[in-house]
């Protein structure tokens, strides 16, 4: 009976972690898109000093911080999309991982149209431009979500050597 505990808690624990590391991935994507819209002539997000400069005015120290944020968010909401997934709010497929990206990005965006003005230390401007590319990366988020959460985004992080043949 111990036995079978354990193996369903190490069997949470795993489905954890892969469903947290999807959303690292997913939010490098999603990083590189917030940051590549500047060639498209997209507005720039600063998503690391928005989050850094709550800490700290310090570039670098801000920078990280921000970084650290950014990426541990991702994991977080990643891993509650699995969780709704797991309980039969959609399911994890293109077409929900659209739907939460585009949910969560539009409530992230008024949570940041709320609070920029009162941030102690604004990083940047907040107008509607920001506002659909801050969406847009969002949909780009859930949407690989899907992809490394259905490819199980912890065999990208083992040696070759480790993987089975």
């Amino acid at each position: 009976m111990l036995e079978s505990k354990q193996t369903v808690k190490q069997s949470e624990s795993s489905q954890n972690i892969h469903a947290m590391s999807a959303g690292v991935f997913a939010t490098i994507f999603m990083t590189i898109a917030m940051y590549a819209g500047r060639i498209f002539q997209f507005p720039h997000i600063d998503i690391f000093h928005i989050l850094g400069n709550l800490f700290t005015t310090k570039y670098w120290m801000s920078t990280a911080m921000g970084v650290i944020l950014h990426f541990l968010s991702g994991a977080v909401f990643s891993l509650s999309y699995v969780r709704l997934w797991q309980s039969s709010v959609g399911k994890a497929s293109y077409f929900w991982g659209f739907v939460f990206g585009a949910i969560h990005g539009v409530l992230a965006n008024l949570l940041l149209r709320f609070l920029l003005p009162r941030h102690p230390r604004p990083a940047q401007t907040w107008d509607s431009s920001n506002s659909l590319v801050y969406i847009f990366t969002h949909l780009v988020f859930g949407v690989f979500v899907v992809i490394f959460y259905q490819n199980d985004a912890t065999k990208f992080m083992e040696p070759d050597d480790a993987k089975p043949e």
